[in-house]
């Protein structure tokens, strides 16, 4: 199972910019789950990932930027389970609250602000059982990932003048 609350993308050639801005009284809720019964003789493989606001800004030969302005509420839910009689059970759950990617060839900037009086909620679980077999659970959070990346030069940063960021898993 797979779940976006906000997807954006900007791509050229010589330049690419994205701008995202969550505002006071808008929350972003997200949740994914993935369960999965292996029957006798088989296995089960559930995964979820869960993603509250995803963005990417790319420019193949020139400038790339990307901002995330969040002043917001972002809730974020990763759920899964599997389970098997006889053989292998694996379950992952993965939870992000922002995730921010930014390639620019010649040079490349993210800036994730965040200034919510509310805050960015992240949990994941997951739940594997494997009854004569092998079982394998992991649940993974993150509340603000980002990624910069140019072979020129590359600027990121996370500003948080917000109340928390909450992860569980």
């Amino acid at each position: 199972a797979y779940a976006l609350g906000v997807d954006q993308h900007a791509a050229g050639n010589t330049q690419a910019d994205a701008r995202i801005g969550n505002h006071s009284s808008e929350t972003i809720d997200v949740s994914a789950v993935a369960n999965v019964s292996g029957g006798e003789f088989s296995s089960g493989h559930a995964d979820a990932t869960a993603t509250g606001i995803y963005q990417t800004a790319e420019s193949d030969s020139g400038e790339a930027s990307a901002e995330v302005d969040n002043s917001g509420t972002i809730n974020v839910s990763a759920v899964s389970s599997a389970e098997s009689e006889d053989d292998s059970a694996m379950a992952h759950a993965y939870a992000y609250g922002i995730d921010q990617y930014v390639d620019g060839e010649t040079e490349a900037t993210g800036r994730i602000v965040n200034s919510s009086s509310n805050s960015i909620n992240v949990s994941a679980s997951a739940y594997a059982d494997a009854f004569d077999g092998i079982a394998e659970a992991g649940a993974f959070t993150t509340a603000i990932d980002q990624d910069v990346d140019s072979d020129g030069v590359a600027r990121g940063e996370i500003v948080n003048t917000g109340s928390r960021w909450r992860r569980h898993s």
